[in-house]
């Protein structure tokens, strides 16, 4: 029987106007009604959270692909591991030379590149909808990157207040990744969309943090499910008793997973929980009355 059930948030708990569906709501208020834990596990940090999630309120955080792990309201820190002091310091000395655009992801706050803040924001990511989605993107992705790095030449700067940093988000499309990775100190790289990668300690995913919070709750991994659509949502997909892939997925993700629900935009989070069995037939119905 699943007792805990862990949602991403991009592409997965939110739609493409960064709004939880009135289906989505209305499915945890039932899981909830009936104990089911529910849990948050992204790659975003803890800092306006709240906003992320178009308010909706959990039991437990899995952010920072697992590296920050707490209760609601931070009331207790399930776990915590940053990066490396001389990691970081690597990682910001390599991006000032090669003017690469970053983000240092601390426990209350997000520290950078102002257009990387600006494209945290959930009205940034509603701009996502309008764009085509195709190559000539990634083309117009890589020119506006050259011309910010050309704008940025020798202001690139970060401020690092020798805070725990528990993920840096670089500016940094796959092949860029390839060619730098030789460069870097031990850490782990993992993204979530083409365009930006996250980098975290070594041995740290999204599971490390669900494992932490299983254990707080003295549940097996077998009572957990989990809902993804990304690369830093395989290992979850994998390792969960149910992992539910969206319909909007990549291909690859959706081979990790045990179920395939429709998309983020079509009602996927409570069609995957009934295909799961979390929802039976009566509140499969309710739910139903909330379908967009």
């Amino acid at each position: 029987m699943i007792k805990i059930v862990f949602f991403d948030i991009d592409g997965t708990l939110v739609n493409d106007s960064a709004k939880v569906l009135p289906s989505t709501r209305m499915a945890i208020d039932l899981l909830k009604n009936k104990g089911i834990i529910c849990a948050i596990a992204t790659g975003r940090g803890p800092y306006r959270l709240d906003r992320q999630v178009d308010g909706m309120e959990m039991d437990v955080y899995v952010t920072y692909n697992g590296q920050f792990t707490y209760t609601a309201n931070q009331k207790e820190i399930l776990r915590e591991e940053p990066l490396a002091p001389e990691t970081v310091e690597t990682i910001i000395r390599i991006a000032k030379d090669q003017q690469y655009s970053l983000l240092l992801g601390e426990a209350k706050q997000l520290r950078g590149s102002r257009f990387m803040l600006f494209a945290q924001k959930p009205y940034a990511k509603r701009l996502k909808r309008y764009l085509p989605k195709s190559d000539a993107v990634l083309q117009k992705m890589q020119q506006l990157k050259s011309w910010i790095k050309s704008r940025c030449r020798g202001k690139n700067r970060v401020k690092w207040k020798k805070r725990p940093v528990y993920q840096i988000i670089m500016m940094l499309s796959k092949a860029e990744q390839v060619a730098m990775e030789k460069d870097l100190p031990p850490c782990k790289i993992t993204r979530s969309n083409p365009y930006s990668a996250d980098i975290i300690s070594e041995e740290g995913s999204k599971m490390k943090g669900i494992e932490a919070v299983l254990d707080y709750y003295s549940l097996q991994v077998e009572e957990a499910a989990a809902f993804g659509d990304s690369w830093n949502d395989s290992e979850m997909l994998n390792g969960v008793g149910i992992g539910v892939a969206m319909g909007n997925a990549a291909e690859e993700i959706k081979k990790q997973a045990d179920i395939i629900t429709t998309s983020h935009n079509e009602d996927g989070i409570a069609r995957g929980l009934y295909l799961a069995g979390i929802l039976n037939e009566d509140e499969w119905k309710v739910v139903q009355q909330y379908r967009k």
